[in-house]
């Protein structure tokens, strides 16, 4: 019985230690975190930080292609003696085609005419009174037979 006496002293005694240390922690403006965590999230950190690179050099490269792909149809486009405002170049069977708008011009549309004004209609005597909503709809109930 003695031992048992001992260990639930020490039992509360280390609840006012775990209780005291609880108490500071809420108090406390700063957390430090573990070695551990901290290690995790820098390690985390630095691998956005490689995506993020990695992401904007794609792009760097994205414009680059993409001009130099502009540039070499231009130059083709120049080499067959193609006005770029009738020929596009088909991307998927890789040959230039002329435009529908330069193959067949659409006739000019004839102008429409105005429409006459319409008269002013005239004032007329009976003054005109605004509708006001009502506050509680009206229901209409169906007659009983």
């Amino acid at each position: 019985m003695s031992e048992l006496t001992k260990l639930e002293g020490d039992a509360k005694a280390f609840e006012k230690v775990l209780a005291q240390k609880v108490t500071r922690a809420e108090d406390a403006i700063e957390q430090k975190l573990s070695a551990e965590e901290e290690l995790v999230l820098r390690r985390l950190e630095t691998e956005f930080l490689k995506a993020r690179i990695e992401i904007e050099n794609f792009q760097k490269k994205v414009i680059d292609l993409q001009k130099q792909f502009g540039e070499r149809i231009t130059m083709f486009a120049m080499k067959y003696n193609l006005d770029p405002t009738k020929w596009s170049l088909d991307p998927i069977a890789f040959l230039f085609r002329k435009m529908p708008a330069a193959v067949s011009p659409t006739p000019p549309v004839p102008p429409v005419p105005p429409t006459p004004p319409t008269p002013p209609t005239p004032p007329s005597n009976t003054p005109v009174t605004p509708v006001t909503p009502l506050a509680t709809p009206i229901v209409v109930v169906p007659p009983v037979s």
